[in-house]
């Protein structure tokens, strides 16, 4: 959203995905069904042939040449 001019300053990127993935919640519920949980939450992905680092979501945002950021 901030990507399009829709939210101003600063988002907490981190903050929202953990509200709503809940990692840690769901490697618990892993754990009690028997299943292995991942160790690793936050790791980098080739998305659209770019790579997206967690730690750094805007640089992924404005590496596109749409937006308004």
């Amino acid at each position: 959203m901030k990507r399009w001019g829709y939210i101003e300053g600063d988002v907490d990127y981190k903050g929202i995905a953990e509200q709503v993935y809940l990692a840690g919640e769901t490697g618990k519920l892993m754990r009690e069904m028997g299943y292995s949980a991942p160790t690793e939450t936050y790791k980098t992905h080739t998305i659209m042939g770019k790579t997206f680092d967690p730690e750094t979501p805007e640089e992924y945002a404005r590496s596109f040449a749409i937006g308004r950021i």
